[in-house]
């Protein structure tokens, strides 16, 4: 199966946020509630073979949140083919997104590529969410490959990749989720100001890291000094979004108080975004 789908939010006249586009697929369903967009997959997907898509724009000092009603459940076909999945997101000046679905979900013997290009423009903030968990309750993950590169203006600056899953080629092993059953992501692109270019001068960078029975979470600035991220390694999926929202909020706000001691300019997060708490 293949199917696209399209976000398109402005700022209207009156200051508020408006809906241009909102086009579903078979395959993946939008539901507007307000300000929020709702994720809805449908046709139980994807299944190998499936090629699906979603583009987002948000247009300059608009704002946008994006959750999700369901987990998006990768399953094998029976001639193994690979499923993908495209996310691309534009954010122009001073534009805002939120995005926090459900995790995605490894079926046993499934083989899946997600892919993530996101171009923010200058003043645009992002706080993004999300997680794979390796595997149903009781049986083996398949193997999950995912990309995620986030350019400002045209230029990089973030790009990771991640190969999940499939035991048998030791990718659950120490070096890489060490026997974790969930791993989460939490990226916060412009979150930290950047007044007069200052930015978090590289003696200020920082990192946070929090460990719990079984889970344990890592945060830390990015080179560019308005960003950061955290990566979150734990046996539930709960466990896994509160640990690394809980890494980069407690990292925010070290930032914010080094800030207000050196710099005297305050790091507040954006009201809109309500998943650091």
């Amino acid at each position: 199966m293949k199917g696209q789908a399209q976000i398109l939010v402005t700022k209207g006249e009156d200051g508020r946020s408006r809906f241009r586009q909102l086009r579903s697929c078979a395959a993946l369903a939008l539901r507007r509630c307000g300000n929020t967009i709702y994720l809805v997959s449908g046709a139980a997907n994807p299944i190998g073979g499936d090629d699906l898509s979603l583009q987002v724009e948000v247009g300059p000092g608009a704002s946008l949140e994006i959750r999700g009603v369901g987990a998006a459940l990768a399953r094998p076909d029976p001639a193994g083919r690979w499923s993908h999945s495209r996310v691309a997101v534009t954010l122009a000046e001073g534009a805002s997104l939120l995005w926090s679905p459900p995790s995605g979900i490894s079926a046993k013997n499934s083989r899946h590529r997600s892919q993530v290009e996101i171009s923010v423009a200058t003043g645009a903030s992002l706080w993004w969410h999300e997680g794979v968990v390796l595997g149903r309750v009781g049986e083996p993950s398949g193997l999950w490959q995912s990309s995620f590169t986030v350019a400002r203006n045209g230029r990089t600056i973030f790009r990771q990749a991640n190969t999940l899953g499939d035991p048998a080629g030791g990718l659950e092993g120490p070096a890489v989720t060490g026997g974790a059953h969930v791993i989460a992501t939490v990226l916060g692109i412009g979150v930290i100001p950047d007044a007069a270019g200052i930015g978090v001068p590289s003696s200020d960078r920082m990192a946070r890291t929090l460990d719990e029975p079984d889970a344990k979470a890592t945060a830390m600035t990015l080179a560019t000094g308005t960003d950061i991220v955290a990566t979150a390694l734990a046996q539930s999926e709960p466990d896994a979004r509160r640990l690394a929202s809980s890494a980069a909020a407690m990292l925010l706000e070290s930032t914010s108080s080094t800030f207000r001691s050196v710099h005297g300019i305050t790091c507040d997060r954006p009201e809109w975004d309500k998943s650091l708490t």
